[in-house]
């Protein structure tokens, strides 16, 4: 943390101010390239010569790897701005702060995280809607673990193909199909087990399968439509765009604070359901809420998950932090931040190894289950 503070906080200057006359920019080029590169393999043993075993090699070698490739991509992304635009600003009178903020920063901060604009845009937007998705997932699936619903994740999954064949079908955001397909099913299941005339398990298993089989064969039959299937069951982080941010954080928002008002009646429900409705709590009108947030949850995240592995964000962190935590509330924020820590961890690998970031996810949340369950850890009564 300390070299890449450093290495931004003293690169970027450099660069740009080595950007404010190209003829100087063009001369450090290569000698930046040469000193990120070639000599960056020649260092390290030197220093090491030098100053032995100690904290003062660890400090220079950490300052130099982080000042050398920012400083020589804040020089790229600078050397690509033309020339004339930089004219252009000092015809107008420009000092050469406003020539570093308004021509040179825009360009070079681009390169500052990763060298391209598409990589910046893509991955960053993945992180983020990521986070978003993480924070939304751990209340929601304490409830999902706590009444033993793992089965009903599924199924709302499972639906969400129908709803984006059904949204690809009648040309609406995906998002607003998967949720009206969501409804559908959460209404079809409160109706059945209203009826109590199968059991649950039953009712579910067939509307799931129901729900995939037909999103499968709509999705076959509209030969005029190509989409990338494997990325919807399974995740894939550059289908993300800025408008998925919008509505997994707006979406998200919304989804928090309906769960906020839930939460009490939510608990004494878990708890009790006879006791619930004899307290007073609409339980009939509480669970049916509680099913369309699992869906609106399902339908934020399947592009980073998939809808095959979009459940195991609602189950698998919360069952990790259930080791640690004495309280609900503890649990709804272990949950959040293994499911964080999870996201993480799986877009490095997806970005580094160029695997599916779903399956990437969900296999960094089961390590996070493992760590907590194997290891001797204290373990809270909750």
């Amino acid at each position: 943390i300390f070299g890449g503070l450093v290495g931004i906080l003293i690169g970027i200057p450099i660069g740009l101010m080595l950007g404010l006359n190209r003829t100087i920019a063009d001369m450090f080029y290569p000698l930046m390239n040469f000193f990120q590169s070639v000599s960056g393999i020649a260092i390290f043993p030197v220093v090491v010569i030098w100053f032995g075993n100690s904290d003062t090699t660890v400090m220079i070698v950490i300052l130099y790897t982080s000042f050398f490739p920012i400083a020589f991509n804040v020089l790229s992304g600078v050397r690509a701005v033309p020339v004339r635009y930089i004219q252009a600003a000092r015809t107008l009178g420009a000092s050469r702060l406003q020539i570093v903020r308004d021509v040179l920063l825009p360009g070079a901060m681009p390169s500052v995280a990763v060298g391209t604009r598409l990589s910046v845009g893509f991955a960053w937007r993945a992180v983020i809607a990521g986070i978003g998705i993480a924070f939304v997932a751990g209340p929601l699936g304490c409830f999902v673990v706590w009444r033993r619903m793992s089965y009903l994740g599924d199924t709302m999954a499972h639906s969400a193909l129908l709803g984006v064949a059904l949204g690809l079908f009648i040309k609406v955001d995906l998002m607003i199909g998967v949720f009206a397909v969501a409804l559908a099913v959460a209404l079809l299941l409160f109706f059945f087990q209203r009826q109590k005339l199968l059991s649950n398990d039953a009712v579910l298993g067939t509307l799931s399968h129901a729900s995939l089989a037909m999103g499968v064969l709509l999705l076959s039959l509209m030969a005029w439509v190509r989409i990338d299937l494997m990325g919807y069951l399974f995740g894939d982080i550059l289908a993300v765009s800025l408008n998925d941010l919008y509505w997994i954080y707006g979406g998200g928002i919304l989804i928090l604070l309906t769960l906020l008002m839930l939460w009490r009646p939510l608990l004494a429900i878990t708890f009790d359901k006879e006791l619930a409705q004899a307290e007073g709590i609409p339980v009939v009108g509480v669970q049916l809420l509680f099913m369309l947030l699992v869906a609106a949850v399902i339908a934020l995240s399947m592009k980073i998950i998939g809808i095959l592995l979009v459940t195991s964000l609602l189950i698998i962190p919360v069952s990790a932090a259930r080791r640690f935590s004495n309280s609900p509330e503890q649990m709804a924020i272990g949950g959040a931040l293994i499911g964080i820590s999870s996201i993480l961890l799986g877009l490095w690998t997806s970005l580094h190894f160029d695997t599916p970031s779903g399956p990437s996810i969900v296999i960094a949340a089961v390590l996070f289950f493992f760590a907590a369950h194997i290891f001797p850890f204290r373990q809270f009564k909750y």
